[in-house]
């Protein structure tokens, strides 16, 4: 279930709940945001749901957030500490080889389902009330982090805040909340509490280090005003006057000529993606101080990842002998790691249905294909942003088969308004596929580490190690 300080449906708080019900051997309906009696319910009320109009539809996507959203007096509150009771909650009291910290990431969720251990984030997205009149007014939002970024920063010490407004991917959404993407600086009492307690005597702490960075407009120290995010457009995209975005403003309601957002002045971790060095300095610290081996895995762009974590799923399956013919495309928080390993699927994690991310995929399949099978899921932004790619280009995928390529949970014709795919990718998952194999078993450090040896020459990513 969710947290009252976080949101919800985010790409830092559903992957923490899908490795945590792997980790205790279940299914992960609906998000992990209902119980899993009432999904199927609610699948079929989604269905319905699909039936409305377009407009009506999009109207209900803005007014959803709403439900979570923080209020403003509750930012003097302390964040930092109730969202990590949260995540280490969601994960059994045991003891682990290694635990991994750092940059939120699909690619690196599946890693660490095989090897069989937590993953703690750094970055969380707290969802402030806030009903706007315009939602293109940047300004606005830049002011509004001004006076409210300060009040949150000012309770919680441990954390930097990007308040960010995305006006393709978010725009729905952020008709009704403010976007506020904190990242821990330090690792914090509740951290090193958990830490110490299922950390092995020797034990690793496995850093996932997304090295990407966005041109941000400094407010203060550790508070940023982040215009635009990583997807379908680059940075020019968002400030200069991009033919796409200008068709994209014009449909939904902004015929100006460009956005007007405040002219940045440094490079920073990509808010919802990058890493914020400063707490890889306080886990070092803390390493050295208790004995843990510190694993250090960076890359540039959150999809270098999914190459790498695929291939160790397709090694591993092989020294099970479980056919490796079937790949599963992941759509951001559309995963589902118990019915993945359940089926012998090989997980292929992108962070959106855009065209960046369809050649990503793409290239893997030309690379390592021809595969028996390729499942597809789709997130439904609830709007159409530059880049997007439909239902038929998907399908082109599926030629690439010896046998048969399908959706999972997506209805096609309704993308990307189709938000019943947020409930059906999971009943999905196991009628679109028959096969099954027991899910036992865990793949150990020692052949991670073996694996990762040489990946920098393979992979767009480095690695290193500190005793």
């Amino acid at each position: 279930m969710g947290n009252r300080y976080i949101a919800g449906f985010d790409s830092s708080s559903v992957p923490v709940r899908a490795l945590g019900a792997y980790l205790f051997n279940k299914e992960f309906p609906a998000l992990g945001l209902q119980p899993s009696l009432v999904s199927r319910p609610a699948a079929r009320l989604m269905l319905f749901l699909n039936k409305l109009s377009p407009s009506l539809r999009e109207k209900l996507y803005s007014a959803a957030p709403i439900s979570e959203a923080l209020p403003r007096r509750m930012l003097k509150e302390d964040i930092a500490t109730r969202s990590a009771e949260y995540f280490v909650k969601q994960y059994p009291e045991r003891f682990f080889p290694a635990v991994s910290i750092g940059a939120s990431n699909g690619a690196m969720m599946n890693i660490c389902a095989l090897l069989g251990i937590p993953f703690l984030p750094q970055n969380m997205l707290i969802p402030v009330r806030r009903v706007k009149k315009d939602p293109h007014d940047v300004m606005g939002e830049f002011e509004f982090s001004k006076t409210w970024g300060t009040t949150l920063l000012k309770a919680n010490p441990e954390l930097a805040l990007h308040l960010i407004i995305d006006p393709t991917h978010d725009f729905l959404m952020s008709h009704s909340i403010a976007y506020f993407r904190a990242k821990r600086i330090k690792l914090g009492k509740v951290y090193k509490q958990y830490l110490l307690k299922v950390l092995k005597p020797g034990g690793a702490i496995l850093v996932n280090d997304c090295t990407l960075k966005w041109p941000v407009t400094s407010i203060d120290t550790n508070h940023y005003f982040q215009f635009g995010g990583h997807g379908s457009l680059t940075p020019d995209d968002f400030f200069h006057n991009n033919p796409n975005t200008a068709e994209f403003r014009k449909h939904y309601g902004n015929a100006a000529t460009k956005w007007n957002p405040p002219k940045p002045d440094l490079n920073a971790a990509e808010a919802e993606w990058g890493l914020n060095t400063e707490l890889l300095d306080d886990i070092r610290q803390f390493c050295t101080k208790h004995g843990f081996r510190l694993i250090r895995v960076s890359y540039e762009e959150p999809e270098d990842l999914s190459p790498l974590a695929a291939d160790l799923y397709r090694d591993w399956y092989r020294s099970r002998q479980i056919d490796t013919g079937r790949l599963i495309v992941q759509s951001f928080v559309l995963q589902e790691p118990f019915w993945t390993v359940r089926t012998g699927s090989i997980p292929f994690w992108l962070v959106f249905p855009t065209i960046a991310s369809f050649n990503k995929v793409q290239d893997y399949i030309q690379s390592h294909g021809p595969f028996k099978e390729i499942g597809v899921s789709l997130l439904s932004f609830g709007v159409t942003p530059p880049g997007l790619v439909a239902g038929p280009m998907w399908k082109r995928l599926f030629k690439k088969t010896s046998k048969r390529g399908f959706f999972i949970g997506v209805e096609e014709s309704e993308f990307p308004l189709d938000f019943a795919s947020l409930q059906r990718y999971h009943l999905d998952f196991g009628k679109q596929i028959r096969s099954r194999y027991p899910v036992f078993g865990k793949l150990s450090m020692e052949q991670f580490e073996r694996f990762l040896t040489g990946a920098e020459s393979q992979y767009s990513v480095s690695v290193s190690v500190e005793q």
